[in-house]
């Protein structure tokens, strides 16, 4: 394992990934059933299959179209919208050296990706549905120009609905979507740490004695 932990936020093993994914889906479902929006988690029979890198625990490609993670009735344009949630990491090492130089190509070349594999958007396009790839980056927490703009149209229908600043709706609604993804990146980190079963010579509660404390009463 890296000593940073980098490695946890993008391995397959365990569920991780799958673990991350849902619980973000779900805090953004959430978010749009609280604001009014008429959302659908999971609907059949939208989307193509998910690229081999992303399947999920338990998911089977095969040749059937995969559903949209959150389906919105309303988009634009008479449309509706297919949120395709993915998860992808600064750090990968096809993408580091370019966004060390410019961050915002990790979600540039991802929204891309996922608009041309299986020709996404374009099938959808002739469905008349608007394919919305939601990028997250796994180390930052930072959400894609796209990610961005489903964001701030769910924070505008919950401050009508609710009378509120829609610049407070919205930071509630990033807070509430990176601080899952830090909470599972942390959780996925902890999983993998080495298990200690003895403790370090002179780590014994016993070897302080009551003198090497302040009393601060």
């Amino acid at each position: 394992m890296d000593v940073f932990l980098d490695h946890a936020l993008v391995c397959s093993c365990g569920g991780d990934r799958t673990l991350r994914h849902n619980a973000v889906r779900d805090a953004f479902f959430a978010e749009t059933q609280a604001a009014g929006v008429r959302s659908e988690k999971e609907k059949l029979n939208l989307l193509p299959p998910r690229p081999d890198e992303e399947a999920l625990r338990g998911e089977d490609l095969g040749n059937d179209r995969r559903p949209a993670d959150v389906w919105l009735a309303h988009w634009s344009n008479g449309r509706a919208g297919a949120i395709d949630f993915a998860i992808t990491s600064g750090l990968r090492n096809d993408v580091i050296g370019a966004a060390a130089l410019d961050p915002t190509v990790v979600w540039a070349r991802y929204e891309d990706f996922k608009r041309q594999h299986l020709r996404t958007q374009e099938q959808c396009n002739n469905r008349n549905l608007e394919f919305l790839s939601f990028i997250i980056e796994a180390d930052g927490g930072g959400l894609g120009p796209v990610a961005r703009k489903v964001c701030a149209t769910v924070a505008q229908a919950g401050a009508a609905r609710d009378g509120e600043e829609v610049s407070y709706r919205a930071a509630s609604l990033l807070r509430r979507i990176t601080t899952t993804v830090h909470r599972e990146n942390a959780r996925a980190m902890l999983r993998r740490l080495p298990v200690q079963t003895a403790a370090p010579v002179g780590s014994s509660p016993a070897a302080w004695g009551a003198d090497d404390f302040m009393d601060i009463s």
